[in-house]
């Protein structure tokens, strides 16, 4: 009885982590789709220089440094989209967890009715067993009278 108790409240603890996990998820996706924004706007940006750095051709200097700011977002770019991919990453291992623990809970769910119905089971033989007790018992008595 003590081990259903047990279980009872396992289940519990899994159906919070289940919807902790499920948060995660959604967060994971938002911070996702706001990276890919950032990814754009610094696509734009380093586009934005370089035709800054086209039309300025004639100062050297300042045609280098912009090239290297060009050179340097372009990096950045490449960082974010990084990032993007680690994070859909991770969100697809998350849903994968959220997934196998949906499994275990459907498991736990089942397991509990096999508990029940052994529960019933052992109730009725012990009943049993003791209607079989009453029965020889009398049978005993029934022998010893006449013998």
């Amino acid at each position: 009885m003590r081990n259903l108790s047990d279980s009872a409240g396992k289940i519990g603890d899994m159906t919070a982590t289940a919807d902790a996990n499920s948060e995660l998820v959604e967060n994971i996706k938002g911070a996702s789709s706001k990276v890919g924004e950032l990814s754009s706007a610094y696509d734009s940006a380093a586009n934005s220089v370089k035709e800054i750095t086209n039309i300025s051709a004639g100062d050297s200097n300042f045609g280098d440094k912009l090239d290297q700011v060009s050179g340097n977002l372009s990096e950045l770019n490449n960082v974010y989209e990084m990032q993007l991919k680690g994070a859909s990453a991770h969100l697809k291992a998350s849903e994968e967890m959220y997934s196998g623990i949906n499994e275990l809970m459907s498991n736990l769910h089942s397991s509990l009715e096999d508990t029940r119905k052994y529960k019933e089971t052992m109730s009725e033989l012990t009943t049993n067993l003791a209607s079989l007790n009453t029965v020889y018992g009398n049978m005993l008595s029934a022998m010893n009278v006449n013998g």
